[in-house]
């Protein structure tokens, strides 16, 4: 490598067989997540200019490194094997099959000499010690669990169907979520020995309490499904049409639930009997009155909103031209991506903006941003100047993996 280069962020920043004349001829590095080097290269680490360092971490340097983006799935027979040599750096959790005896795509036949993990490590309780002894960084939790319990990685879903399929009762170790939304009956539930879940559980309130006494650790996070609801999975909109097809419905969904504003008091006293949201419910401010009662305000998000709503739900770019061709105050919704073009005036996003609510991003000018900032509603998502900041220029651009 030439004198004097430099070189931008790196993701993983390779060090163990650097020789004396490579490191001589860097000028710079960025930042870097994860720094790794071998006893004879840790000198050289001084040597270099480096930005902020996350993890460095001496590998000998014979040994082969393998970085996986996602999860990593381990035979415990992997774990076992005394010659190991494959050190892992892992973007994701690490799970540690108990008993089994065929190695995964991921794995090296000659074990694990060593993991850096992003996420959490979960294994039998059996390999604790021999699965911690390989773990040199962990920026997540270690999770033991029995050696018996089967493992779901995702969502499982606990139906009667599918609790009639099973032999013996039956430990799950969930990674994920836990869906238990249709009724099960209780003798079924019998088939369920206990629940580790490390993520979410959503379920019936008829199931709850069996789900409850069947926990075990993990997580404490449970959403219950009101008795008489109809479970929705996503995203809910009502207009006339679809209120006309409902008869005093229970609805509950796991996305948004959008009422039509050209709806009308009646058709919802006719359509709805009650209606409760994971995600937003949003409703014309005049049609307040009509469905308060069917919500659960404490529990539930309302936006009731004014003007014309406009709601950006995915990429968009906001363009001087829309408002020209509309008229009226406007309510805006940001769950997905916003990016406001330069050719909007400040004065005119302040004068047309009732209320913004922003629960995704938006990009703007500093001089509209003030204007956005004095219209926030409800403001969980990021707000962030869109004006191009200067880079510094690197022989060598950022990189996920580098090796010197």
């Amino acid at each position: 490598m030439a004198e004097g280069k430099t070189i931008g962020n790196v993701n993983i920043l390779d060090l163990r067989k650097t020789a004396e004349e490579t490191i001589s001829g860097i000028e710079k590095i960025g930042n870097v997540n994860i720094l790794l080097y071998s006893s004879a290269t840790a000198p050289f680490i001084s040597r270099l200019d480096l930005g902020n360092v996350n993890l460095s971490i001496e590998v000998p340097q014979d040994v082969d490194s393998r970085t996986v983006m996602g999860h990593l799935r381990l035979a415990a027979d992997s774990l076992l094997e005394k010659r190991g040599q494959a050190f892992y750096i892992v973007m994701g959790h690490v799970i540690v099959e108990a008993g089994s005896q065929v190695a995964s795509m991921e794995e090296s036949p000659d074990g694990v000499a060593g993991l850096v993990v992003m996420g959490h490590v979960f294994c039998p309780a059996s390999l604790r010690s021999i699965v911690q002894a390989k773990v040199r960084q962990q920026m997540g939790h270690f999770v033991p669990y029995p050696d018996d319990a089967t493992v779901v990685s995702g969502t499982l879903e606990l139906t009667a169907g599918f609790l009639e399929q099973l032999e013996k009762p039956t430990a799950f170790l969930v990674i994920g979520s836990l869906r238990a939304t249709e009724a099960i009956p209780e003798v079924l539930m019998g088939k369920i020995e206990y629940l580790q879940v490390k993520g979410s559980i959503l379920c019936s309130e008829g199931n709850a309490e069996a789900i409850r006494s069947k926990r075990r650790g993990g997580t404490s996070e449970l959403t219950v499904v009101p008795s008489g609801y109809v479970y929705h999975e996503g995203d809910l909109e009502f207009d006339a049409a679809v209120l006309e097809s409902l008869d005093k419905a229970k609805l509950f969904c796991t996305g948004n639930a959008v009422v039509d504003p050209e709806v009308e008091p009646p058709a919802i006293e006719k359509g709805l009997g009650g209606l409760r949201s994971l995600g937003l419910i949003v409703c014309p401010k005049r049609l307040k009155n009509a469905v308060k009662g069917l919500l659960d305000l404490i529990e539930d998000r309302a936006v009731f909103y004014e003007g014309d709503l406009w709601l950006f739900d995915g990429e968009h770019t906001l363009r001087a031209s829309r408002f020209e061709y509309s008229e009226g105050p406007v309510t805006a919704l940001v769950t997905g991506e916003l990016r406001i073009e330069s050719d909007v005036e400040p004065s005119v996003l302040a004068d047309r903006f009732l209320v913004v609510h922003n629960l995704g991003e938006i990009r703007c000018s500093s001089e509209q941003m003030g204007a956005i900032e004095a219209r926030l509603g409800i403001h969980d998502g990021e707000l962030s100047d869109s004006a191009p900041k200067e880079k510094e220029a690197f022989d060598i651009g950022n990189a996920n993996m580098l090796a010197l």
